[in-house]
């Protein structure tokens, strides 16, 4: 399973807002949908980022995507990341899955995400 794709999911932020200035740090909402080893799904979910002094954002998040069948599938993660052009983020970071689900290998599975927004 080491370096297997296990998630490909694509979606949109739905919204952000500001929680402090002190330092700068901002929420953001978004939807998203897209394979869970294999498993099509559809999700939400939220993080959260704080700008650090050196310039780069730690952050976390948590959120739950669908399947087709209607299993839950949740996730948690955290991570750290780095501005890049028109605004875009690029984190680095891991994802922890979790599901009462007995058809999905997702209950025992780590990621470790590679992704720019």
């Amino acid at each position: 399973m080491l370096g297997d794709l296990i998630v490909q999911t694509t979606g949109k932020r739905l919204v952000r807002r500001v929680l402090s200035i002190d330092p700068p740090t901002a929420e953001v909402s978004f939807e998203d949908s897209g394979p869970i080893l294999g498993v099509p799904t559809t999700g939400i979910g939220s993080y959260t980022s704080v700008v650090r002094p050196d310039g780069s954002t730690f952050g976390h998040g948590q959120g739950f995507n669908l399947t087709q069948d209607g299993d839950s599938i949740t996730w948690t993660g955290t991570g750290v990341g780095h501005f890049g052009p028109g605004g875009s983020i690029s984190y680095r970071g891991m994802l922890f899955f979790q599901t009462a689900s007995q058809n999905s290998p997702a209950s025992t599975t780590p990621a470790v995400p590679s992704n720019t927004k």
